[in-house]
């Protein structure tokens, strides 16, 4: 039962795996506006992760720099007495 099964398996798999799709053809023109989308999109992508990597560098240096601050105002206290 199960060498059946497999053997159905197998000629199944055989047999769906014989298409006769052609892979798509693309002309000059066709290639050229794709690439063209391809570098706008890139170019806009490009400016929006700059732009989210300044703000996130930016949060990242205030929240150190805070850190920093308090760090050293407690230091001062405890060689004051405070």
């Amino acid at each position: 039962m199960v060498k059946k099964l497999k053997f159905y398996v197998l000629i199944f798999v055989l047999l769906s795996a014989c298409t006769t799709e052609q892979t798509p053809y693309f002309n000059k023109e066709l290639r050229t506006q794709v690439d063209t989308l391809y570098k706008n999109q890139l170019e806009d992508l490009k400016k929006e992760t700059d732009s989210l990597c300044e703000v996130q560098t930016q949060k990242i240096l205030e929240t150190a720099v805070d850190s920093i601050i308090q760090v050293r105002l407690e230091e001062r206290k405890k060689k004051l007495g405070y």
